[in-house]
């Protein structure tokens, strides 16, 4: 079986779901490395009482960093790196 890889100039958005065992390198490690291949967009998925959560991120190209844009509970609503809306609710326990 092949295995599909990109380059990171293919990709506008990066989803890491975290679990225990990817947390610290889905927070700590994944956002430094995908910063400095200079991917836009980074969005963490979590647990939060058995519902989704979604934290987003965007690339400042002045510090070369993330910036948190928003924490996302029951519902997911974006523009941004393209148009979204959804029910977080309405997903099975993560």
């Amino acid at each position: 079986m092949t295995k599909n890889s990109f380059a990171p100039d293919d990709l506008i958005l990066v989803v890491e779901v975290i679990s225990n065992d990817t947390e610290e390198n889905d927070r700590e490690t994944k956002l430094e490395i995908y910063a400095r291949h200079r991917i836009q967009h980074y969005w963490i998925v979590e647990n939060e009482g058995n519902l989704p959560v979604v934290h987003v991120y965007e690339l400042d190209h002045t510090i070369r960093f993330y910036r948190h844009t928003g924490i996302y509970r029951e519902r997911l609503t974006s523009t941004t790196p393209f148009e979204i809306d959804i029910d977080l609710t309405g997903l099975d326990r993560i």
